[in-house]
């Protein structure tokens, strides 16, 4: 199910309304649900934006000094039944006044390998 939000983003003017989204070949893909209108240079910027927020997932990877955690695929619990831009920006909208526990989750479903074992004194 692709998850659909709205978000501010340092260095742009207006929201940034997206669409991301987990392939059968494990990759995120982000798409821009804005249309370019009358702004080509904020859209191209958006668009960007959506790159590097796809690949950030896809390369997500954390090393605990030996075991190494990759990122597989995400899927959203609890969330709402509306969809498209609409839904981020009601969440949005709501993200200050509603408890947690009745907004979506994203769940993050990593790989683990273990290259070593870790030291007894792990250091974060």
């Amino acid at each position: 199910k692709p998850l659909h939000f709205t978000a501010r983003w340092k260095g742009l003017d207006v929201p940034l309304h997206l669409r991301m989204e987990c392939q059968e070949t494990k990759t995120v893909a982000v798409h821009v649900l804005d249309q370019p209108d009358h702004h080509p240079d904020q859209y191209k910027r958006k668009l960007e934006i959506a790159q590097r927020i796809a690949r950030f997932f896809n390369g997500l990877e954390i090393d605990l000094q030996g075991v190494q955690l990759d990122f597989q695929r995400f899927s959203i619990s609890g969330a709402p039944s509306k969809t498209g831009a609409q839904e981020g920006q009601d969440l949005a909208t709501k993200a200050n006044n509603v408890p947690s526990s009745s907004l979506p989750v994203l769940e993050l479903e990593l790989g683990v390998a273990v290259r070593a074992l870790p030291p007894l004194n792990v250091q974060f």
